[in-house]
Parts: structure tokens; sequence; C-alpha cells
């Protein structure tokens, strides 16, 4: 009877002293650059641009769109087709830990917009890629955006390749961002020895009655 209400406090305290604390993060809603949405901020028709964690350069078209105050997509379509497609988040709000988790799960951190003709405020980035072989040149198309390195987050010279060094270099991403994966597991050992916990108390107070 004793050895199982110690039993469920003693899981119970391990469980809270080694457990990791989880840092959910709620990703903004980002179209898909072949079907943009928001108000074009900047688009070249072609270009050399810097692509956010890389220092590669890339030639082709280029075009950011605003979203709302805090998330913008840049769209970058290659003269071959490749499209780079760059979501990007203002991090202002979020926390450090919120920050290391989107790292983990692949997004970059930027400690500023400017470089990238966006706010001074801290960034966090994520790219994904999409074919825009069909796209064609329209002013503000999915793949016919450009890039001054200012407003489209990528290149002229000053924001583009060069300031891919000022992005923070973690790639396994998160903006799919939240690192809850732990907690049906972390769930399941609490009630456990919660469960446990009662009934050795209830042992124990039957024993007493007895």
């Amino acid at each position: 009877m004793k050895n199982t209400f110690w039993t469920g406090v003693l899981i119970l305290t391990l469980l809270f002293a080694t457990g990791n604390p989880v840092h959910a993060v709620t990703i903004p809603s980002f179209p898909v650059c072949t079907s943009p949405q928001g108000d074009i901020k900047v688009s070249y028709s072609e270009g050399t641009h810097g692509i956010v964690g890389s220092t590669e350069t890339y030639t082709g078209r280029d075009a950011v769109y605003t979203l709302s105050q805090d998330t913008l997509t840049q769209c970058f379509c290659s003269t071959d087709g490749n499209g780079i497609q760059t979501n990007w988040w203002n991090a202002f709000s979020l926390s450090e830990d919120q920050v290391n988790t989107l790292k983990k799960e692949g997004w970059f951190y930027v400690p500023t917009g400017s470089l990238w003709g966006l706010e001074e405020d801290p960034y966090v980035a994520s790219n994904s890629t999409y074919s825009c072989l069909s796209t064609t040149t329209n002013t503000g198309g999915p793949g016919d955006g450009r890039s001054d390195g200012r407003s489209d987050g990528r290149s002229d010279g000053r924001g583009g390749i060069g300031g891919g060094e000022i992005l923070g270099a973690s790639t396994g991403q998160v903006l799919g961002l939240a690192t809850t994966g732990n907690m049906p597991v972390i769930a399941g050992t609490f009630f456990l020895a919660l469960s446990l916990l009662i009934l050795g108390i209830r042992r124990s107070l039957a024993s007493w009655k007895a």
C-alpha cells in the first residue's frame, strides 16, 4: 500500500523536475506562390537576387506580397522555372523559446529586416520550392517577383546575397511549428502517476480504518 503511494509521488516529482516545457507556436497562414495573395510590395521582372539563408546568387523574377502587418510572402522564379517561396514573419512578439522552436523546424532567424527592405524588427523566414515553368510575366504574378533586396527581402546587392550572413543559419524548421510531440507521453505519465498516488492514498485510508 505504502509502496504504491510513494511510487506515485516519485513519478510526479520526476515528471515535474525533468519535464521539458512545450513551446507551441501558431504559424500564420501563408498562401502559395502559385496563387499569390496580398498587396504587391515590390516586383522585378529580372535581375540577380538573394534568398534568405543562402549565399548563392539567383537570377530571375521576384515579387514580394504584403499579407498583413507582420507577414509577407516572397516569390522568386528562376530563369529555368524553379521557384523559391520565402515566408517572412515579424518575430517581434515571439519569445526566445518560440524562435528557437521555429529554428529547430527549419526557419531562419533574421536579427533585423532592415537589411532586406523590411522593418527593423527581427524576422523568421521559411523557404520552400515550387514550379513556375508555366508562369507568365505579368506584374505581381507568382513568379514575376523581382527584388531590390530591399522590399522583397532578397537582394539588390544589399539585402541579397551578402545579407545571407545576417540570417540565422539554423535549418530544421518551425513556422509546422509546435513542438507538442511529447505531449501525449507527458500527459500519460502524469495521469499514471496521479492514479497510483490516489490508489495508494485510498489503500492507506482503508488500512487505517481496518
